[in-house]
């Protein structure tokens, strides 16, 4: 099950405060909402059955080809007071999404209920037509894994080569394999202690033998299930498929072993449904959203028609 929320909100800070009362309402024990301890921005740390992670603002202008403002996502063991907003204990590296200039179009806040591992995602909706994700939370994972802990963020690149390339590296996309090393920081974390390595955080890229491969893969690496086949509106139902995203962590001597998927978010394709469409199976009600932007034009965003359905009931 899911609970979802729609709201609006002005900026990432009001989007902040926003989402801590959702969180806080929906069985989160929020730790800390205030100002960061080191840099400028806001911060909310919260925890819910044994999951603990923060999220944080930065109100930098950031750069051409990574505007701010920013928000963030880091995932960490149990919350300790006296290691602030930034220094949690066995902390992921921090998932930012980029250009989130307020005041926003819409947001939505999504959450599971009993007998979901827990989750926070949010969608907001950055200006007509363009979308931003991020969230945190635990996978269902594929057998007994220590701790199955993620965090995402959509980092897109707006460098006026890569912004309408869907494909490019260099946009950090989460749940996926395909990020190049000049992105401008990780789309997805997933914590799976092993090989006598504690906390063991993978990564959509990584030279070091911890590589995180997801589900989705842009460029069609993974050849024997290419992405335009496995999400792929259905030709006789015009329905959308919805595909989960395994993900799948690099052991000794190059083997990947599956780790888990991330609960109520799976890859789909938009072709015949605007962003935003419900649509209902089994008794189950999916929303779903572009990467970022559903086939955006010359110099926009533009995701052609990939996306994410969240469960939201």
């Amino acid at each position: 099950m899911a609970i979802h929320e729609p709201g609006t909100s002005t900026d990432v800070a009001d989007l902040l405060v926003k989402l801590r009362a959702f969180a806080q309402a929906n069985g989160w024990t929020i730790h800390f909402a205030g100002a960061r301890t080191s840099g400028a921005g806001q911060a909310l740390q919260l925890s819910k059955a044994g999951f603990a992670g923060t999220f944080l603002t930065n109100p930098s202008a950031g750069s051409s080809g990574d505007p701010g403002p920013y928000i963030g996502t880091y995932a960490h063991d149990a919350y300790n007071a006296a290691n602030g907003t930034e220094n949690q204990a066995a902390r992921s590296s921090t998932t930012w999404s980029n250009a989130m200039v307020g005041a926003f179009q819409a947001h939505y806040f999504i959450t599971g209920s009993a007998g979901d591992p827990p989750y926070l995602y949010v969608v907001v909706e950055t200006a007509p037509g363009v979308f931003k994700h991020f969230g945190l939370g635990g996978l269902v994972t594929a057998g007994v894994i220590n701790t199955g802990a993620f965090c995402y963020a959509l980092n897109w690149s707006y460098d006026p080569n890569d912004i309408s390339n869907w494909n490019y590296g260099d946009h950090a996309v989460p749940f996926d394999g395909a990020e190049s090393s000049s992105r401008n920081g990780p789309s997805t974390q997933v914590r799976a202690d092993c090989d006598g390595i504690a906390p063991r955080w993978y990564d959509p890229y990584n030279t070091s033998g911890n590589a995180l491969v997801g589900g989705f893969r842009r460029d069609d690496q993974w050849a024997t299930v290419p992405a335009n086949v496995r999400f792929a509106t259905s030709g006789i139902t015009k329905s959308s498929v919805r595909t989960h995203s395994l993900i799948l962590g690099q052991r000794l001597n190059g083997v990947y072993s599956p780790l888990g998927y991330p609960p109520g978010i799976r890859f789909c394709r938009l072709d015949d449904v605007p962003p935003g469409h419900q649509t209902t199976v089994g008794g189950v009600i999916w929303k779903l959203f572009p990467l970022i932007r559903k086939n955006g034009s010359v110099g926009q965003p533009n995701s052609d028609a990939y996306g994410y359905a969240y469960r939201i009931n």
